[in-house]
């Protein structure tokens, strides 16, 4: 008989060493699980602020062809989306001295995000080294709108800023073409084109 009771003890012993050893291992892994939520979390957060800071491309598309891109226009240059009537990220100023609604500054009716009225560097103060007659938040040399690459300083050639490549204002030459032909749907105005050899 005195064995039977070794046996149960050990048993007993055995089992609530398993218990014990069991509320112990889920101590830890709760705490590396809340660890693990918690770095997580912060990295979450870093990665956000990092794609909130880069730009979603909105792209150009004209359906029609009519030199107007069907997903972004800022005619007064406010700084909101005439299409979605949602703000979008950019670096130039509202300046309106002769009090018509519209920005002295910038506006964009093609839709391209470059600016219709002109490509010279715009000075808002005198620390701006960058052309902000592109819209490009995060300033990597990417039009936020279109996607496509552009100089960003010294502006001296023609194609510096890629606006003569959508839509129906050549920013470049400070043109708006009333009659817009887009034959190719490529979105830019194919006498453009030709003259540019594309």
């Amino acid at each position: 008989m005195y064995w039977r009771r070794i046996i149960v003890l050990i048993v007993v012993l055995a089992f609530a060493q398993l218990i014990i050893f069991n509320n112990i291992y889920a101590a830890e892994t709760q705490k590396e699980t809340k660890g693990e939520n918690a770095r997580s979390k912060l990295e979450n957060k870093i990665v956000s602020k990092e794609e909130n800071d880069k730009p979603k491309f909105i792209g150009f598309v004209d359906e029609n062809r009519d030199g107007i891109n069907d997903k972004f226009q800022d005619l007064n240059g406010d700084g909101i989306n005439d299409v979605t009537k949602e703000k979008y990220k950019h670096l130039f100023k509202f300046i309106d001295k002769n009090k018509d609604k519209i920005n002295d500054l910038f506006t964009d009716k093609d839709g391209d995000g470059v600016n219709d009225l002109g490509t010279e560097p715009l000075e808002q103060d005198k620390k701006d080294e960058l052309n902000i007659n592109v819209v490009d938040f995060n300033k990597d040399g990417i039009n936020d709108i279109t996607g496509l690459k552009y100089k960003r300083k010294d502006i001296k050639d023609v194609k510096d800023l890629m606006g003569y490549r959508y839509g129906i204002v050549e920013e470049e030459r400070k043109k708006i073409y009333e009659k817009f032909i887009d034959e190719d749907g490529d979105g830019m105005h194919d006498p453009i084109a030709r003259r540019l050899r594309f």
